[in-house]
């Protein structure tokens, strides 16, 4: 049928399907491409107006709060003093707390206005009460203005107020989740469509390049065939008839113009063959028609030529489009570097597919070595302490395998090994429900871990500055309560009591601080011992026996029938053994708090367990931060610092150890640690390694004393078990009495006592060791037993004899 076709025809066929083929491309290529116009011009920006309004409100509600508390202080204060200026700064605090509170509302959406409202109702209820207070003051009537600040009308309008924020803070931390959410959602969505954009245009021009292409050759070979075998056919024949032979046929089957030539040639020939006559004129004829025809072949040849420039220029066009899209993946990429934050995208495998300059600039590996990497084999996870994080461990890995979003804080190395810290932020990428890989979203913290230090520090410094003055002043008022420096009347007993209860609150406030600060900063001391933990929770079960009976608590232990011997610091876990039994006292209502201490062989595990309202599951990962209070009990009375636990957790890694909890909302809760029981001789070991790190780090010095009795077996069967067991004891005793030092200690190890000096220079320790040769002298020589006894001594010291525990231990032994 094609062959039937014009020449024309068959060329502008070609043309039109070419034409398609790059309609249909360029149809599809606007389709991908303003498919990403709406996540960059309308869902990025609202979530990131979101934030930006979220902030703003967490700004005036933290105003809100602080100004609450100014309130009920300044309005105490003036209740208990009298003094002008606690009214006159209530006066001012009023005003400003009216107008933060109705900016919120004006800033908020219907929920915050809501929420709002109601505080501000709250607010301008407790205030009358307040201004009553301070009216009742000013008419010297200080009862009327304490029952009113201490009235249930009062309370219920503050607990109110408390609640209205609390409101807040709860939908106000997961609305700014979620728009977080949102956002990323939004990138991983953007860097999806622009990469799978760049994909199937690619593929789609290489297709159609390729199908255009092979067409092309398709075409220019058919219609050359169709053309040029004819023409071929025409040429033999003509050649033929040519020498004469008028019998020849030229066979051309087309209909197009060569065909027609064809026939008009083979009729030409027939006529030739019919008759001679006239062949001159048939022949100027037919030369005529043949030229004709050779012109329209001409005119044909210049057409093919056109077309051949028409599908050249078609190719150009596709050049063009192909630099298009090249620069839109290139102003894609210029978007993702010019984000604050690092990001780094994976395969579902982990391999990092991309990275922007961000990261580059954080972790020091340029794209092209990263790419194609699996991210955990160059770059390195470390945790607070130092320890690798492992693979299966890590956030990619994690969200991969789950297909949960996770946020955590870690350290990374450098390519340079460096370490910084690091906020994490691994969301997956889900595509027809499966994963594909996932994107990280690496913030640099070092900043924010600097400004805890320094807050800590400030902490400390201050807590400790307190102390002084706080205990001067405890002595002070104890002093007129007990009527030393005059009488006292019950009125004045009665407030001075309040005052010395809650001076004694702020020292166990400051206490806290100060402990705190010691276990962030490394400064916390443990001296251990040989201690039995039994012995330790049962005296932590007689202090609070009282008190438990005083809530209706049955406090009971679960204890073995013999000793579980430890080497710790025994008022260092007695302290996590209080804490966990004054919190457990503090959220239970009525039931029992179980004390449990169990041999684990190379550990001992402890429990602490109660029937109380217990911790919601969102919470249980924050249970040991700092300052975190859950409410877990209603109404008035201490709600301490938030810090109980987080002490305990700090002295039980000191010890090597694990503490973790198990609760539920109405069940109760758990909380259980795990301490090392160590031997003597691996606790020594231990305790020099301790020293020597200590000193190596802060380029100091180390010394180890060691007494022992020489002919121990021999002296032990002279003088019996317990005059060697009273003989032991004393001098254990005589060694401990004669160290000036808290960092100093003594470790008895069968007949053996090893002075630990830390700090200690090897030629200060022998004077050491000269002091503790004379108090033992001292004592022999009043003993009947004395001249039996031989104490040896050996001194060994950093960096004089070595700078491991093996040649030291060697050295003093």
């Amino acid at each position: 049928m094609f062959k039937n076709l014009k020449i024309g025809s068959r060329l502008m066929i070609g043309f039109m399907i070419m034409a398609i083929l790059v309609g249909v491309v360029s149809f599809f290529s606007i389709i991908e491409l303003s498919k990403i116009q709406k996540p960059l011009t309308k869902d990025i920006p609202q979530g990131l107006r979101d934030i930006e309004k979220t902030s703003r409100l967490d700004s005036l509600a933290q105003r809100v709060q602080y100004y609450g508390q100014l309130l009920t202080e300044s309005v105490k204060n003036y209740a208990l003093t009298s003094d002008k200026k606690w009214k006159y700064r209530y006066l001012n605090i009023e005003p400003t707390l009216e107008s933060v509170i109705q900016e919120a509302i004006n800033r908020g959406d219907e929920e915050d206005k809501r929420i709002f409202s109601e505080i501000q109702k709250a607010k301008r209820a407790f205030v009358e009460l307040e201004k009553s207070s301070i009216d009742a003051v000013d008419q010297l009537d200080l009862t009327k203005a304490r029952l009113i600040l201490e009235g249930v009308t009062y309370w219920q309008l503050k607990e109110s107020y408390k609640a209205g924020e609390e409101k807040y803070v709860t939908r106000r931390g997961k609305k700014l989740g979620d728009t977080l959410e949102v956002t990323s959602s939004n990138v991983d969505l953007m860097v999806e469509q622009t990469n799978r954009l760049v994909q199937n245009s690619i593929r789609l021009l290489m297709t159609v390049s390729i199908f255009g292409i092979l067409l092309a050759m398709g075409l220019g070979f058919l219609v050359a065939n169709s053309i040029l075998n004819p023409i071929k056919k025409l040429q033999k024949g003509v050649q033929i008839i040519g020498k004469g032979n008028l019998e020849h046929k030229i066979r051309i089957q087309s209909k197009d113009e060569i065909g027609q030539f064809a026939a008009a040639f083979n009729e030409m020939t027939l006529k030739l063959k019919e008759s001679y006559t006239g062949l001159e004129e048939k022949v100027n004829e037919k030369t005529k028609e043949l030229a004709n025809k050779i012109e329209e072949i001409a005119q044909q040849n210049q057409e093919l030529e056109e077309s051949r420039k028409t599908i050249l220029e078609v190719l150009h066009d596709l050049e063009i489009a192909k630099a298009r899209i090249e620069k839109e993946k290139v102003e894609s990429e210029a978007l993702l570097a010019s984000i604050g934050d690092g990001i780094i995208a994976t395969d579902q495998n982990g391999k990092i597919r991309m990275i922007n300059h961000q990261v580059e600039i954080m972790l020091g590996w340029k794209s092209e070595e990263a790419i194609g990497k699996l991210f955990s084999d160059i770059i390195a996870s470390q945790d607070e302490k130092g320890n690798p994080i492992p693979r299966d461990q890590r956030p990619i890995p994690t969200a991969l395998a789950t297909g949960n979003k996770i946020t955590t804080a870690a350290y990374y190395v450098r390519k340079d090994r460096t370490k910084f810290p690091v906020s994490i932020t691994v969301s997956p990428i889900k595509l027809d429900n499966e994963i594909v890989g996932a994107i990280e979203i690496v913030r640099d913290i070092t900043k924010e871990k600097e400004v805890d230090r320094m807050k800590t520090e400030f902490i400390s410094t201050v807590s400790h500055e307190l102390r002084t003055p706080l205990t001067v002043i405890r002595e002070g008022v104890s002093l007129v309560i007990d009527g030393i420096l005059g009488e006292v009347n019950a009125k004045q007993k009665k407030f001075l009591g309040i005052a010395l209860n809650d001076i004694d609150r702020l020292k166990r406030i400051i206490d806290n601080l100060l402990n705190i600060s010691k276990i962030e900063a490394g400064k916390v001391e443990i001296k251990r011992d040989e201690v039995d933990m039994v012995e330790l929770a049962e005296g932590v079960i007689s202090n609070f026996q009282i008190q438990a009976k005083n809530k209706g608590l049955e406090l009971r232990g679960r204890f073995p029938h013999r000793p579980i011997l430890v080497y710790v610091d025994p008022d260092r876990i007695v302290q996590v053994l209080t804490n966990l039994v004054g919190n457990a006292l503090k959220f239970t209502e009525k039931g029992w708090i179980e004390i449990s201490v169990e041999d684990k062989g190379e550990n001992v595990e402890a429990y602490v367990a109660d029937t109380g309202k217990g911790i919601g599951q969102e919470d249980l990962q924050k249970v040991f931060g700092k300052f975190q209070q859950f409410d877990r009990t209603d109404g008035a009375g201490e709600k301490g610092t938030g810090l109980g636990l987080s002490i305990a957790k700090g002295i039980v890694e000191l010890h090597h150890g694990k503490i973790w909890v198990e609760s539920e909302l109405a069940h109760g809760s758990k909380f259980t640690f795990v301490l090392p029981k160590y031997n003597p001789q691996e606790f020594l070991k231990n305790y020099i390694a301790e020293g020597l790190r200590d000193a190596k780090q802060q380029m100091g010095s180390f010394s180890m004393i060691n007494f022992h009795i020489e002919g121990f077996e021999e002296l032990k069967k002279e003088l019996g078990r317990e005059k060697i067991a009273v003989l032991l004891n004393r001098l254990e005793g005589l060694a401990k009495s004669s160290l000036r030092r808290q960092l100093d200690s003594v470790l008895r190890y069968a007949h053996t006592f090893f002075i630990i000096l830390p700090g200690t220079e090897k030629r200060h320790a022998e004077s050491i060791a000269e002091r503790i040769e004379k108090c033992f002298a001292d004592y022999l020589s009043k003993e009947e037993f004395g001249r039996k006894v031989k104490i040896g001594c050996k001194i060994a010291g950093y960096p004089e004899d070595g700078n491991s525990e093996a040649t030291l231990l060697e050295r003093a032994a």
